[in-house]
């Protein structure tokens, strides 16, 4: 609403808060008026009411908005037991739009106040937000170097644990060849030491034949 007031034509502007202030007070004339009309004993306190609730909203605002919601429940309560059905209804429609315009009232007054703060010029408010802009555009391309780096702490982590692998894969390989190499060594001992007993034994063998048959 501040909006389309402040690009409006000067008439507008200057007669706006005119028309804010006049219509909770023509709100708040036209339901005494209509109050006046109900028969009921709370009828005499209507205009009291209702001046002392644009009293208390005009002076405290938000605090005399509770105040005279206040005094409303009050004299409601109060009054209640002596009434009828068809009277306390009606009555407490009164009391409604009474609430109704004191809360009109504030927000009337509200916006006056809203329209009375010196607008900053369209300059001081695009340089606000070229500076707002600026410090987000570093932050984030801070945030950028500071996620690149990381990216390449990891990858350079990464890199050397793969070498060290790598490393251990080729240990592994030389000393499985180590192994291999040593029981081949092993395996050709052990075959030429079983053949040196193979023949031992033959030679035994012969030698025990012979001295049978001299014998």
């Amino acid at each position: 609403m501040n909006i389309a007031v402040e690009h409006s034509s000067p008439s507008v502007q200057r007669h706006y808060p005119v028309l804010w202030h006049s219509l909770p007070l023509i709100f708040f004339l036209a339901t005494v008026g209509v109050g006046m009309l109900s028969p009921s004993p709370l009828t005499r306190y209507v205009p009291f009411i209702a001046l002392f609730q644009f009293v208390l909203t005009l002076g405290f605002r938000t605090w005399g908005l509770a105040l005279s919601y206040s005094l409303l429940a009050m004299v409601l309560f109060l009054g209640a037991p002596s009434l009828s059905r068809d009277v306390l209804l009606w009555q407490m429609g009164l009391f409604f739009a009474l609430a109704l315009n004191s809360y009109i009232l504030l927000l009337s007054l509200e916006e006056e106040a809203s329209l009375e703060k010196p607008s900053e010029p369209d300059e001081v408010s695009l340089l606000r937000l070229k500076k707002s802009y600026e410090e987000n555009v570093k932050e984030l391309n801070e945030e950028i170097e500071r996620l690149k780096e990381e990216a390449e702490l990891r990858r350079i982590e990464k890199q050397k644990a793969l070498e060290s692998v790598q490393q251990e894969i080729i240990e592994l390989k030389r000393s499985l060849a180590q192994v291999q190499g040593t029981s081949n060594q092993l395996r050709s001992q052990f075959n030429e030491k079983a053949t040196l007993l193979s023949t031992t034994r033959e030679q035994l063998f012969r030698i025990e034949t012979a001295l049978a048959v001299k014998e």
